[in-house]
């Protein structure tokens, strides 16, 4: 028996329809939902509480990388939001520059990048 081809377009509504079939499935039939997951797996040894586990308080460029939104494409400066050049990495994307800021902060503590994060903006402001 030949496989059944699917719709080549699913309309809104047919997806709508497959995802709440499946939450639903997923929700209500142990067996069905088994087939997805497998069977419950037992809980690993709880990890270890370390006291040393502080915020790392360095600062490298090589960590946060440069936003340099106007950066010409040339032979040495290829295209793309974020661009890697030797061991920086520079940002043409404002948005992929702050969520890098964001992750930063969170790592290392946000008064350390507060404190440098005009280093990491080698260009002219401008509006």
């Amino acid at each position: 028996m030949p496989p059944i081809a699917p719709p080549t377009t699913l309309h809104p509504e047919m997806i709508q329809q497959l995802i709440d079939m499946l939450k639903q499935n997923l929700v209500q039939d142990a067996e069905f939902r088994d087939q997805f997951m497998g069977p419950p797996r037992p809980h690993g040894p709880p990890g270890e509480a370390k006291a040393d586990m502080a915020i790392e308080t360095q600062f490298r460029i090589e960590d946060f990388g440069l936003f340099e939104p106007d950066l010409i494409v040339d032979a040495t400066h290829p295209p793309g939001d974020v661009i890697s050049i030797g061991r920086d990495t520079i940002y043409r994307n404002v948005d992929a520059f702050v969520t890098r800021v964001h992750d930063a902060a969170t790592v290392k503590g946000a008064d350390l990048v507060r404190s440098h994060l005009d280093q990491c903006l080698p260009g002219t402001a401008s509006r």
